[in-house]
């Protein structure tokens, strides 16, 4: 995340250097945006279900805009099996917007103070502006959620600072032609022992996709706990050319990363709107078992 620094320097005419105190920096503060759950403290909670659901808003209140630049998350599954086991979607409630194509794994785009997700594009969200989160269980597995999207905040309301309004003003210029976006399947992608399907991650009509990395969880079903010691290799093609991406192929161990690592592509993969991605995915899963697999592009949209 870029700094504010607090000391100016400036080198007078005859070299000697100048300190001072930059004033923008007293108008900037580290912020943490979180679930508004006063009687939990943020906190959502699932019961032990597949398919249970909890929600809430995360509202920006009046005193000044926020910059999110990361993800970072905790529950009770994920501390015992580095799984959370759950599905996540975040909407704006302003524009209705959500920020990924369909819900994702909270694996491929969460991670954890020491190792958080950052953002390939911070999100900009003004004063008393809302964000709702969605997670949805996908085990029977009772867990608390602890969601924390972490960033800085300004305070241009008691600023008497024109550079940090202006820079409030183009914050908010910027954040009408991009926003953060993760782009998945609609589908569940689940594969019996040894097949191979073909599946497509759409890009939306409204505007271009630029993907600068990807992240992945395959679970093994046939065990008795289902864990992510599934496996699976793909060949990877641009949806418009029909060109594959590499040679041989690309497996879950070389080419796909989580929410706290996830794999950075050397270049970023532009997908034009109503365009996609395709991937060929075949299940490696060791002993012939059925594996089921989240897979999510982690990028920006793009409105030109």
């Amino acid at each position: 995340m870029p700094q504010i620094p607090a000391i100016i320097t400036k080198v007078k005419p005859d070299g000697r250097k100048e300190y001072s105190l930059n004033s923008k920096k007293l108008f900037y503060r580290p912020f943490t945006l979180r679930p508004d759950r006063d009687s939990t403290d943020g906190t959502l909670s699932l019961s032990a279900t597949a398919g249970a659901t909890d929600h809430s808003p995360m509202n920006v209140s009046q005193e000044g805009p926020v910059q999110i630049y990361s993800f970072v998350a905790s529950s009770d599954r994920f501390d015992a099996y580095n799984d959370y086991g759950i599905l996540v979607e975040i909407k704006d409630a302003g524009s209705g917007k959500s920020l990924m194509s369909s819900p994702v794994h909270m694996n491929t785009i969460f991670g954890t103070p020491e190792f958080p997700m950052v953002l390939p594009e911070m999100f900009y969200l003004n004063q008393r502006r809302s964000l709702t989160v969605t997670i949805e269980n996908i085990f029977a597995y009772e867990q608390d959620v602890d969601i924390a999207l972490q960033g800085r905040r300004i305070y241009p309301t008691s600023a008497h600072n024109a550079a940090v309004n202006k820079h409030v003003s183009d914050l908010a210029q910027r954040s009408i032609g991009s926003m953060p976006y993760f782009l998945t399947t609609s589908e569940t992608l689940t594969l019996s022992a040894g097949t191979t399907n073909t599946y497509s991650f759409p890009s939306e009509a409204d505007a271009y996709f630029e993907a600068f990395g990807i992240a992945a969880v395959a679970y093994d079903n046939d065990n008795s706990n289902p864990n992510m010691d599934g496996d699976f290799e793909c060949k990877l093609y641009d949806g418009e050319t029909e060109r594959k991406l590499h040679t041989g192929k690309i497996k879950l161990s070389t080419n796909f990363g989580t929410g706290q690592r996830k794999y950075v592509f050397p270049e970023s993969f532009l997908v034009q709107p109503n365009k996609n991605i395709r991937m060929e995915i075949t299940n490696t899963t060791p002993n012939s078992h059925e594996t089921t697999i989240y897979i999510t592009f982690i990028g920006r949209k793009l409105y030109v």
